[in-house]
């Protein structure tokens, strides 16, 4: 059985930097990931300095292609099957049937999206579904942007979207809106009237119903169909962004994610 100093589970960025550390310190390390990443719908990574727009799967392999220069790493295709003290180590036996004894252990998983069991919403996850306006507002500016969330959290990113469009709706999927919130949300739009062509739009109706048809190209079912925005008269495209800003997630370890 093989002893080493670090065992690295998850061959992301995070675990792909610290790999690139333990390489060059000359430490014996296994990265062990199953080649599954979050970020692999995603069509680039962004804010990254010197990589900004970079296929996930092409800075994977960028990474990897510098790590051979430093032969203390070695990298597994696999998964953990299991993790146990072993003594003042750690033993992990993979899913290839290999094992390893490890001083160190360092997760570096990341978590993993539960979406919402809305139709269509998966099909589009990536594409014109997003969570984080400042890895994909850029992409979006000036078009019109759609919601998806509930309490605080409606309070915080329905105004924050303001800053890349001003034609900005958001859906609660039938879950009321604290009055508290409500009224700041309410507050926020009154000051941006006449600032853009559209104000901002609250509604906590639901997004299934008669309700979706008239988005049903947020929901995927009919990219080109049209559906009435903020505006008392005219009608718009069909908007091409949903954004569940903090949707539930979960670390791939199946740990709730804070």
């Amino acid at each position: 059985m093989d002893e080493i100093d670090a065992l690295i589970i998850g061959g992301g960025p995070a675990g792909l930097s610290a790999a690139t550390y333990l390489g060059r310190a000359r430490r014996p390390t296994w990265v062990v990931d199953r080649g599954d990443p979050r970020h692999a719908v995603s069509h680039g990574v962004r804010n990254f300095l010197t990589r900004d727009g970079i296929a996930p799967a092409a800075l994977r392999a960028e990474a990897w292609a510098q790590l051979a220069a430093y032969p203390a790493v070695r990298r597994r295709d696999a998964e953990v099957a299991r993790l146990a003290r072993d003594g003042d180590r750690w033993r992990a036996e993979l899913s290839d049937g290999a094992a390893v004894r490890a001083r160190f252990v360092l997760l570096a998983t990341g978590v993993i999206d539960e979406h919402p069991d809305i139709p269509g919403y998966q099909e589009r996850w990536g594409d014109a579904i997003f969570q984080c306006p400042f890895c994909h507002g850029w992409e979006m500016r000036d078009k019109p942007l759609a919601v998806l969330a509930a309490g605080e959290a409606a309070g915080h990113m329905a105004p924050l979207l303001r800053g890349w469009s001003a034609d900005v709706v958001l859906f609660t999927n039938g879950q009321p809106l604290d009055a508290a919130v409500r009224e700041d949300l309410e507050r926020q739009s009154r000051r941006w009237r006449g600032r853009g062509p559209r104000s901002p739009t609250w509604s906590s109706r639901t997004t299934r119903g008669s309700r979706a048809r008239g988005c049903s190209s947020i929901c995927g079912s009919a990219p080109s169909r049209s559906w009435r925005g903020s505006r008392s008269s005219g009608r718009r495209r069909g908007t091409s962004w949903w954004t569940w800003p903090c949707g539930p997630r979960r670390r791939a370890s199946g740990r709730p994610a804070t």
